[in-house]
């Protein structure tokens, strides 16, 4: 089985290769702006280093939200575009969802996968091991700062193990509460990565999840700036 990823749902940017259970190739950089400049040379230089061709590939995973609703529409144009060209399905991967893919807490600990949703909001999701796997266990939800802090307060468990982006502009926030040890991950933890994309990509596969290059879709969680101006913009004509 050989899976393509593509993630640039962040100011992060990511192409991988994986090839039965592993990470054959990856490449990661921080880029805020210039992603569409990046993307196709990106992965031409992927499968030049792995030695893979783009037929092999069996199916394509990517990120489709939360994010950067640029950043989605690239990262999932991209995978249609090459989906569509090979006859390839795709397999949509949540965005918290990888991010928390880099942590495996251990006992009752929780993982909180929290991005920076602008406007003074947190878009986060609190995780616990399942049957062995990493599980939702509060859906996905746009908090305010200080709801985050009280939905931390209000966790039962040893540890709250809190990563993604959010920890650069809402850190005090985060901190320990209610008798919860709060631990913030460091930067390296909080976008998303190949083998976390490529674990949650073979199971969405697996489970029955690949959908055409027609049926893949984003997964907002609100309107898009240009949206909202729309819609003032029609309501005071």
């Amino acid at each position: 089985m050989k899976v393509l990823l593509i993630d640039s749902a962040t100011d992060t940017f990511c192409v991988a290769l994986g090839k039965g259970k592993r990470v054959a190739g990856e490449m990661f950089f921080e880029r805020p702006r210039g992603q569409l400049l990046f993307m196709m040379p990106s992965l031409m230089e992927l499968f030049r280093i792995t030695g893979l061709s783009a037929e092999e590939i069996d199916f394509i995973g990517v990120t489709s939200g939360p994010g950067s609703f640029t950043g989605l529409r690239l990262a999932l144009a991209t995978a249609r575009t090459i989906g569509q060209v090979l006859g390839r399905p795709l397999v949509t991967v949540n965005t918290l969802d990888a991010i928390a893919g880099n942590v495996m807490p251990r006992g009752d600990e929780v993982v909180c996968s929290a991005l920076d949703a602008r406007r003074g909001e947190i878009f986060a999701s609190f995780y616990r091991v399942v049957d062995g796997a990493l599980k939702s266990i509060s859906g996905y939800r746009a908090f305010k700062a200080a709801e985050f802090a009280s939905a931390i307060e209000n966790l039962e468990c040893s540890r709250c193990i809190i990563t993604g982006n959010a920890l650069e502009r809402y850190e005090k926030p985060a901190g320990d509460a209610g008798g919860v040890k709060a631990v913030l991950l460091p930067p390296s933890y909080w976008y998303p990565r190949a083998p976390a994309l490529m674990a949650l990509a073979l199971a969405g596969y697996h489970g029955g999840r690949a959908v055409s290059c027609y049926e893949a879709s984003p997964f907002y969680m609100r309107k898009s700036d240009a949206e909202e101006r729309q819609e003032r913009a029609e309501t005071t004509q």
